[in-house]
């Protein structure tokens, strides 16, 4: 493979088709975002490209979600509601 800032040339071998005519190719481009090692991208790639992708979305959200998680907690309201409609609704159940 040889790449350039426009061109990209890409070699392969296709197999011989068992019946005369055209061969179907297909060629398939995945961009990861650069966090990991290439050759750990390749191994998750070859793995299951969904792998390779969920990783290095991890990589690059899951410290986001944890400053969140740590920085508000979800599971009550910074501020609690005060309107009139919503006291009348959960009068009872909070």
């Amino acid at each position: 493979m040889t790449r350039s800032a426009t061109n990209l040339s890409i070699e392969g071998t296709i197999h011989p088709a068992r019946t005369i005519g055209p061969v179907p190719a297909q060629i398939t481009v995945n961009r990861y975002p650069a966090v990991l090692p290439h050759s750990v991208l390749v191994w998750l790639h070859n793995w299951h490209p969904i792998a390779a992708a969920s990783a290095t979305s991890g990589l690059i959200f899951g410290p986001l979600w944890v400053l969140y998680w740590v920085a508000i907690d979800g599971r009550e309201p910074i501020r609690r509601s005060r309107s009139r409609l919503w006291t009348i609704l959960t009068e009872g159940f909070e």
